[in-house]
């Protein structure tokens, strides 16, 4: 057997049976840590207003700098 067929048969095993392989081969796998989501933020009309203004003035500075010019 190769082992990229039993890296797709791991793979296809339901979480308990691979936590079961683990236990039997001896390795310790950490559970993956569950990232938690931050609440969403209101933002005033003014401070959306900034930040649209802030994302427009930078991508036009850098669509017009010097350095994104091509010189024909």
């Amino acid at each position: 057997m190769k082992a990229e067929t039993a890296y797709n048969v791991i793979q296809a095993l339901p979480e308990t049976e691979k936590q079961r392989l683990y236990n039997m081969l001896g390795i310790i796998k950490k559970p993956k840590a569950v990232k938690k989501k931050e609440d969403a933020k209101f933002l005033t009309l003014e401070q959306c207003t900034e930040m649209i203004l802030k994302q427009l003035t930078e991508r036009r500075n850098k669509k017009y700098s010097i350095e994104s010019m091509k010189v024909v």
